[in-house]
């Protein structure tokens, strides 16, 4: 929790006042939430929330978070495949795979106002 990177990304939220965040995973998705609580930018009223992964907390902050569920025995064993295939090409670059995954709505989401909706370019 740095506050150098608090301060940025608060920064960038005046400058451009967007209306949602798509976070990597739950766990920054909790950080930017903090962030904007911090701040008084109410969640969902004034920013979305949307984290990756389904991690165990996330239905249990407040507001509840919305994030896209991965099964993460699945994400391992893709990884593990992946990692595999480098070390037996003896490569460092590979491809990727898609791994399916579904929107899990909670509490951290609406849509946005219109006087809202064009704020972002």
């Amino acid at each position: 929790d740095s506050p150098e990177a608090t301060d940025q990304f608060l920064q960038m939220v005046a400058e451009f006042q967007p209306t949602a965040c798509c976070c990597f995973d739950d766990l920054l998705a909790v950080w930017v939430a903090r962030a904007c609580h911090k701040q008084g930018i109410s969640i969902p009223d004034e920013m979305s929330i949307v984290g990756v992964d389904d991690y165990g907390l996330a239905a249990h902050f407040w507001p509840p978070l919305t994030t896209v569920h991965l099964d993460l025995d699945e994400v391992g064993r893709v990884a593990f495949r992946m990692l595999n295939g480098l070390i037996e090409a003896d490569c460092l670059a590979g491809g990727g795979e898609i791994i399916p995954g579904h929107l899990v709505e909670r509490a951290s989401t609406k849509a946005p106002s219109q006087k809202r909706a064009g704020a972002i370019a």
